[in-house]
C-alpha cells in the first residue's frame, strides 16, 4: 500500500512538472507567433519605404507619365490608310517576266499590278574642281589681263578649299546638331568620301562665325531697338565647362549670348546702357539693376502659386487666397482685351495700372502673418515687385 502511495505521489509530481512544461511551450509559440507577425510588417513597411524612396517627385517641368496601352489595345482608323507614291519619280524600273516558271511559255502584254516606292540616299563622292587663272596680254595697249573665279557664282569663300554649301553643311552639324568634330569627320568620309582633319573642321567654324558676326550684331540691334523684350537664361555646358546661355526674344528676333556668368552684367551687355523699353522676366534679382521697366513673367508667379498649393493639398484658406490673385491678373487681361481700351490715353492708362497695384496688394495682404513660410515668401515677392507687375497694363505693346 505504501508503495502504491509513493508512485502516485510521483506521478502527480511528474504530471505537474509536464503541465509547466506544456505551459512554457505554449508561451514560446505564441512569443513566435507574434514576432513572425512583427517580422512580416517591418518587411513591409521596408518595402514601402524602398519604393517611396525611389519614387521621387519629378521636377514640375516634366510631363507625367501616359497610362500604358493594354496588350492588343490598338487605335482604331476610319478607313485605310496607304503612303502616297510620289507623282515624280526620279526613275521607274519595271518588273516582269519573260517566261512562265512551269510550263517555260513565252509571255507577252500584261498589266501594272503593283508599285512600290524606295528612296535611295546616294553615298556619291565629292566633286575635286580646279580653278585655273589664265592671264592674257592685250595687243593694243599691253595690259595683262588675268581671269579669276567669281566667288559668288562658284562658292568660293576666302581661301578655304571647301564651297559655301560644305561650310554651311559643316557649320549645322556642329552647332545645330551638336556633333562632335570626330563624328563630321566620320560623316564626311563615309557619305561624300572627302577626307578633312579637325583642323580644318575647325577653321572652317572659326570663318563662318566671323562672316556671320555682322549679321549677328545686326539681330543685336534690333533687340535694343524693340519696345520691349523677353528675357530668360538657362544652364549650358560647352566642352565640359559649365556656363549660361542669355536669350532676348521678340516677335521678330531670337538673340542669343553664351556666357560663363549668370550676372546681371549679361543684360546689360546685350540691351546696352540706352536701352529705354520694357523687359519681361521672372523673378531673377539679376534684372533689378537695369535701368528700364520691368514687367514681371505672370507665367513664373502662378506656377510658384500652384507649387504651394502641391505643398499645402489641404489648406482650403491657401486655395481660395491663390485663386483671388489669379482672378484679379485674368481680370486685367480681359480688361486689357477690350477693343476700345489701345485708344485709352497713356496717362489714363497709367491710373487703370496702379488701381490693379493697390487691388492686388489689397488680397496679398490678408495672408502677409500666415504660419506657412514659403506663403511669406509668396507674399513678399508682391510687395517687393509690385511697380513690375501690371506694366502691361500701362503700355499696349508689352505682351
Amino acid at each position: 500500500m505504501d508503495i502504491l502511495v509513493a508512485t502516485l505521489a510521483e506521478m502527480q509530481k511528474e504530471l505537474a512538472e509536464l503541465r509547466h512544461i506544456k505551459d512554457e511551450y505554449l508561451k514560446i509559440v505564441a512569443e513566435n507567433e507574434q514576432l513572425k507577425t512583427k517580422i512580416s510588417n517591418l518587411e513591409k513597411e521596408l518595402e514601402s519605404l524602398k519604393s517611396d524612396k525611389n519614387k521621387k517627385d519629378p521636377p514640375h517641368w516634366v510631363k507625367k507619365n501616359t497610362d500604358k496601352k493594354i496588350a492588343g489595345e490598338r487605335k482604331k482608323r476610319h478607313g485605310g490608310f496607304s503612303r502616297k507614291c510620289s507623282d515624280t519619280p526620279s526613275e521607274e524600273i519595271k518588273h516582269y517576266l519573260d517566261y512562265c516558271p512551269d510550263c517555260n511559255h513565252k509571255l507577252t502584254g500584261g498589266w501594272e499590278e503593283s508599285r512600290k516606292e524606295q528612296i535611295v540616299f546616294p553615298v556619291a563622292p565629292v566633286k575635286y574642281i580646279q580653278h585655273i587663272s589664265y592671264s592674257r596680254k592685250c595687243g593694243v595697249c599691253g595690259r595683262i589681263c588675268t581671269g579669276k573665279p567669281n566667288p559668288n557664282e562658284h562658292g568660293i569663300v576666302g581661301r578655304h578649299r571647301i564651297d559655301a554649301n560644305g561650310m554651311s553643311m559643316i557649320s549645322y552639324f556642329a552647332t545645330v546638331c551638336r556633333i562632335p568634330l570626330a563624328t563630321i569627320r566620320q560623316i564626311l568620309l563615309y557619305m561624300y568620301k572627302v577626307k578633312l582633319s579637325a583642323g580644318e573642321i575647325t577653321n572652317i567654324l572659326h570663318s563662318v562665325a566671323a562672316i556671320g558676326k555682322k549679321e549677328y550684331e545686326k539681330l543685336r540691334d534690333e533687340i535694343r531697338g524693340s519696345p520691349y523684350v523677353h528675357m530668360d537664361e538657362t544652364g549650358y555646358r560647352e566642352k565640359g565647362q559649365n556656363g549660361y546661355v542669355w536669350v532676348a526674344v521678340t516677335d521678330w528676333v531670337r538673340y542669343y549670348m553664351r556666357d560663363s556668368s549668370r550676372g546681371g552684367i549679361i543684360p546689360q551687355l546685350i540691351l546696352g546702357d540706352e536701352y529705354s523699353g520694357v523687359i519681361i522676366c521672372d523673378g531673377y534679382a539679376g534684372y533689378n539693376k537695369i535701368c528700364c521697366l520691368l514687367q514681371r513673367c505672370w507665367v513664373h508667379i502662378l506656377r510658384n502659386g500652384k507649387e504651394l498649393l502641391k505643398k499645402n493639398p489641404d489648406n482650403k484658406e491657401l486655395e481660395i487666397w491663390f485663386k483671388g490673385i489669379h482672378e484679379i491678373y485674368k481680370s486685367a487681361c480681359e480688361r486689357k482685351k477690350e477693343a476700345e481700351y489701345s485708344d485709352i490715353p497713356e496717362y489714363r492708362r497709367e491710373k487703370i495700372r496702379l488701381e490693379y497695384e493697390e487691388r492686388i496688394m489689397k488680397h496679398v495682404n490678408k495672408m502677409s502673418s500666415s504660419s506657412i513660410k514659403e506663403v511669406c515668401t509668396y507674399a513678399d515677392f508682391f510687395r517687393k515687385h509690385q511697380p513690375e507687375l501690371f506694366v502691361f497694363m500701362q503700355y499696349i505693346e508689352v505682351i
